[in-house]
């Protein structure tokens, strides 16, 4: 092998290069490839373009590509070959770190959007396809607006982006619509990107869908709502005999004050005496036969009048 000057890549003088293996500076499992190459540029196979390690003077291991030329005598024979080498070491890991991140967006369960700052779509995982319906091939290049329609359920239109351009980052629940018409509660966390020099280049938000939360707790605002404009004493409280919820009709019945927290309070509290007995006999029951396999609450309703553990 023959370098030109000083080999400026691998940094070897040309006094140790010079009648040197062509194995020389290549990692020693890289050595069948290499023969391979020689052999098809030998014979005229193949072998013109490349890519493998090579190991500098210091000891780095980089990766080059090599573009090939086979010299040729005045008969056609290959009595040599000509190469040019570049050091591609950083695009092939900036390569490998942009799959990594791939991989890596594609398995996490909330969908990762990306966007230039004109909202056309520049990444959309598979979180995304399986939430809105549509694939990264349909949505990359075209905007945002042509598939989300956002409807925030705590701002105004156009608050959230005025938001997310003034602070860098948003959140808010809001109701977005799915490639089926199906409507859907997420929740939305916008964020800016910035460029190596501080320039914001571009957003990313990463959306959650939280239809069954949302549901769930307009139940159990509804539920807790009927609970509280009942005239009845209701109470409930876990297996451990801790207090989860009493209504404005059984604090005043049994007179505890709406400062104290329902947290504080035990099952002797929050049941009438006169009912505890049957309702430890309930919860036992409750605890056998539940299809869940054991009960999470005990709840106690009726009319009744006690005397207040609570001094007045």
């Amino acid at each position: 092998m023959e370098c030109g000057g000083r080999a400026h890549l691998w940094l070897y003088p040309r006094p140790s290069v010079g009648g040197q293996h062509a194995h020389f500076n290549v990692p020693e499992s890289v050595w069948p490839k290499l023969d391979e190459i020689w052999e098809g540029l030998l014979n005229q196979t193949g072998g013109q373009e490349s890519i493998n390690q090579n190991i500098t003077a210091d000891g780095r291991v980089i990766t080059c590509s090599w573009q090939n030329t086979p010299l040729r005598n005045e008969q056609g024979q290959v009595i040599g070959v000509l190469s040019n080498v570049t050091d591609i070491t950083e695009q092939v890991q900036a390569e490998t770190q942009l799959r990594y991140q791939a991989q890596v967006m594609d398995q996490v369960s909330d969908a990762i959007i990306s966007a230039d700052l004109g909202f056309n779509i520049r990444s959309w995982n598979k979180a995304a396809e399986r939430l809105y319906g549509y694939t990264a091939e349909e949505t990359i290049g075209r905007n945002v607006s042509e598939f989300i329609e956002t409807i925030y359920l705590n701002y105004a239109p156009g608050e959230g982006t005025r938001i997310l351009l003034s602070t860098g980052q948003f959140n808010d629940r809001a109701i977005q619509r799915t490639k089926n018409g199906r409507e859907l509660v997420g929740d939305t966390f916008p964020t800016l990107l910035k460029d190596e020099q501080g320039q914001v280049s571009g957003l990313v938000a990463v959306n959650r869908d939280v239809t069954n939360i949302q549901m769930a707790e307009q139940e159990r605002q509804r539920l807790v709502g009927l609970l509280e404009n009942t005239s009845d004493f209701v109470g409930i409280a876990d297996v451990n005999g801790q207090g989860v919820f009493i209504n404005r009709a059984g604090r005043a019945m049994l007179g505890i004050p709406e400062e104290i927290p329902v947290r504080e309070l035990s099952t002797p509290q929050i049941f009438p005496p006169m009912f505890l007995s049957g309702y430890r006999k309930r919860l036992f029951r409750l605890s056998c036969n539940s299809r869940f396999g054991r009960a999470k609450v005990v709840c106690a309703i009726g009319k009744t009048a006690v005397k207040s553990p609570f001094p007045k």
